[in-house]
């Protein structure tokens, strides 16, 4: 079998493969992986497959949790209650009333003590009768999370699913008091969707509390995890009851998507009043960072509608999202269902709100550097190199990398303190730096001249990207357009390869608006997450005609930033404007022992 370009970190069962993006985290051993399935809270997600009909009605049921009985006198450091979810619902409420005309009467908002696990059901249950044939429905949970991958609590929550904690939770009772995707919210949601209703779900909460990701934050900010408890308490839950075993299965719904603040081995942070000067959010209050993202987009001062198709769709709301939070240097990923792979009904790219010319549309982005901040005490001789390096800025904003002296190793991190790499050597180090200058050019100037955003993700997509050595994944690519396409990874090492296409036999058109596995749907074919830990990044192009370039690029291999290819591809966007599409992807990888 023909070898594709090797790499140390993804290889899959028969050649070795160079991988793209970044970041750790943890998860199940390869041999146990599977489809991805519906993760955290309701495994939903929102809204029409199709037009909206003009006479349909919008409603919305608003539900934060700052305030838990369980903390009802208790000291500060056995309580659980959370700053932002009470400020989160009555953002989103005046937001929804006032910019996209839901009204004020089909607005339930459930806060604090009116937010027990009861109330939360029926409130639920009572939007069947509420909502008429073809009306929208948002249903919205702010406050903690866990699921069956949260390490610290070990409840029996069932696997593949998450589950909400509302005002009356009680970990001594655990799992009864938690309302639960599969169990609670499934049944639900499978009803209230038939009749052509289009629901959208929307999580701001946590679905593990392996905390796999802000191991790295030396200065972690506060998260929607919830506790561990005390020893016995958690004993007396493992005993509570056997997590369900349900076999695999599609996405369940017709018309319903979801929207959760961060993937599995992740926490969801909260913008409490202690971090509001380093992270301030769009009104001043304390929010989830999910939530203050998500005010920003509806109230049209952080652009999505990258269409310009007036409306707002999950693919555009999830984009806009996931690059507000990665520029902020939060290190969450917020997680969209169905997952691209499975969305065959187009669910992603239908309208998640009635209302339309609401959602603001991108413009041209600047021309930015790429900033670093410079731990003190490295040598003086990488401070010289890189003040010598084209396109890169020391200070002066949010960094996007960090360079950090580690007992004599250099630390390459993200903004949101991912590894990317460790280095020995300074000019190993600059090597690197420049080729991530490249990367960061190349990426805005790709986003500048292209036509549309590309549909992409690393599957399984629940792990947002977030993956331990032993998995195996692929990517999935969804063309809107038959069209040729070109995956370049920059790996760990800072070196540049073409996973695809590999061979020329792969340098055909893709299918337009069908979604396809690279390197393929067969267990041999999908890779496997090798050593060194770090970050690798993807760059995915979807060519409406074959570039001449494109065959000099084929089987690419170990490129470093000179590459006379690699400056032709730089060179070739500007000439082809509005006739590619374009997205960029990161995996983090982390050993399984973290």
């Amino acid at each position: 079998m023909a070898e594709r370009p090797v790499g140390k970190r993804l290889r899959d069962s028969t050649r070795w493969l160079r991988q793209p993006r970044k970041g750790p985290v943890a998860i199940e051993a390869a041999k146990r992986f599977r489809p991805p399935r519906l993760n955290a809270l309701g495994m939903a997600l929102a809204l029409c497959l199709t037009s909206l009909p003009a006479a349909a009605d919008s409603h919305a049921l608003l539900i934060g949790v700052s305030r838990y009985r369980f903390s009802e006198g208790k000291p500060i450091e056995r309580s659980i209650d959370l700053e932002g979810p009470q400020f989160d619902v009555r953002a989103l409420a005046a937001l929804l009333q006032s910019r996209w005309q839901v009204p004020a009467a089909n607005i339930t908002t459930l806060e604090n003590e009116q937010a027990t696990r009861d109330a939360v059901l029926r409130a639920i249950d009572a939007l069947e009768t509420r909502a008429a044939p073809g009306d929208t429905v948002l249903i919205y949970f702010s406050g903690h999370g866990t699921s069956a991958l949260d390490s610290t609590l070990s409840l029996p929550v069932p696997d593949g699913s998450g589950a909400f904690a509302p005002h009356d939770y009680d970990p001594e009772r655990g799992i009864a008091t938690l309302v639960v995707g599969r169990t609670d919210l499934r049944p639900r949601l499978a009803r209230l969707e038939t009749q052509d209703r289009h629901v959208w779900v929307v999580a701001d909460a946590c679905y593990s509390g392996r905390l796999v990701r802000s191991q790295v934050v030396e200065d972690a900010l506060p998260s929607r995890y919830l506790p561990r408890p005390p020893r016995s308490t958690r004993d007396n839950m493992r005993r509570a009851a056997p997590a369900e075993a349900l076999p695999d299965e599609p996405y369940p719904y017709q018309r319903t998507r979801f929207l959760s603040a961060s993937a599995e081995g992740e926490i969801a942070v909260d913008l409490d009043r202690r971090v509001l000067a380093r992270y301030p959010t769009r009104d001043g209050q304390p929010h989830g960072a999910l939530t203050d993202a998500l005010l920003r987009v509806l109230a049209g001062e952080l652009p999505a509608d990258s269409d310009r198709s007036g409306t707002l769709s999950l693919e555009e709301a999830h984009r806009a999202l996931g690059a507000f939070l990665a520029g902020r240097g939060i290190a969450q990923s917020p997680q969209k269902l169905p997952a691209l792979a499975e969305d065959r009904a187009g669910l992603a790219q239908a309208p998640v709100l009635a209302a339309r010319g609401v959602a603001a549309v991108p413009g041209t982005p600047p021309t930015m550097p790429l900033v670093l901040e410079l731990q003190a005490g490295l040598p003086a001789s990488l401070m010289s190199s890189v003040s010598s390096l084209s396109g890169v800025a020391v200070g002066g904003g949010e960094p996007d990398l960090l360079v950090l002296n580690r007992a004599g190793r250099f630390e390459l991190r993200t903004g949101s303190r991912d590894l990317i790499a460790r280095v020995e050597h300074v000019p190993q180090l600059i090597a690197q730096l420049r080729q991530l200058a490249w990367v960061h050019r190349l990426r805005q100037s790709a986003r500048r001249h292209q036509r549309t955003p590309l549909a992409a993700e690393i599957t399984p997509a629940r792990f947002g990207g977030n993956f331990s050595f032993g998995q195996t994944l692929a990517f999935v690519v969804k063309p809107e357009r038959d069209a040729f396409l070109l995956l370049v990874n920059i790996d760990a090492r800072g070196e540049a390869s073409v996973l695809y296409p590999a061979s020329a036999a792969e340098t055909g058109a893709l299918a337009g608006g069908e979604a396809r596995h690279i390197p393929g749907t067969a267990p041999r074919d999908r890779i496997r997450v090798q050593a060194p830990e770090g970050l690798d990044v993807q760059l995915l192009f979807a060519f409406d005609e074959a570039p001449a370039l494109l065959a000099q690029l084929t089987g690419l291999a170990g490129a470093s930033a000179d590459d006379a290819r690699l400056a032709a591809l730089e060179a070739l966007l500007p000439e082809i404007e509005g006739r590619y599409s374009f997205a960029s992807l990161e995996l983090r990888s982390l050993p399984a022992s973290r």
